[in-house]
């Protein structure tokens, strides 16, 4: 699955399987929770007032 750039909006916590591509990098916000599942890999930020869960995951900070 590939997500286009733009806002999109979660009223529970975000899991992130192995192949979703977000199209134009950028950040992931969530109030609750946000799961990497093992080899996902994410090109940004991946925020949450929860708790971000990673399992061996690449994540790449974009440049400022």
């Amino acid at each position: 699955m590939t997500l286009s750039p733009g806002l999109y909006k979660w009223s529970t916590p975000v899991l992130i399987p192995t192949r979703v591509t977000l199209d134009a990098k950028g950040n992931i916000l969530c109030k609750t929770a946000i799961a990497m599942q093992t080899g996902a890999a994410l090109d940004g930020r991946a925020l949450a007032q929860t708790a971000v869960t990673l399992q061996m995951n690449d994540i790449t900070q974009p440049a400022n």
